[in-house]
């Protein structure tokens, strides 16, 4: 009868202890923003994957539609008319699907 009761607390723990080591996981995962190359950046925006974006300088930092955030940079050349792209990309798209995008200008002096 011991042995019984003791299983069942040491299986108690055993749950609570997996719950925080998930918790902690999930919660270290949602501080660092995910690193996106620019190309896979734009893989997400046309798979309708990207809900949000900031563009200040060479930087683009933004939300999934899941809520997750993401990271990348504009290299050289590449994002000379990003948002002439962004505005092509949000006529065609259904409204669900649009991006919500602000554009920051430098603060260097």
């Amino acid at each position: 009868m011991k042995i019984k009761q003791l299983i069942k607390q040491l299986t108690f723990w055993l749950a609570i202890l997996i719950l925080i080591i998930l918790a902690l996981f999930e919660y270290r995962n949602g501080e660092q923003p995910k690193e996106l190359t620019y190309s896979e950046f734009w893989g997400k925006v046309k798979t309708g994957e990207v809900a949000q974006i900031t563009i200040q300088d060479a930087k683009i930092t933004g939300k999934f539609r899941t809520k997750k955030e993401f990271t990348t940079q504009i290299l050289d050349g590449m994002g000379t008319d990003i948002t002439k792209e962004l505005n092509t990309y949000n006529d065609t798209a259904p409204l669900d699907k649009q991006i919500k995008y602000e554009v920051k200008r430098s603060t260097q002096v």
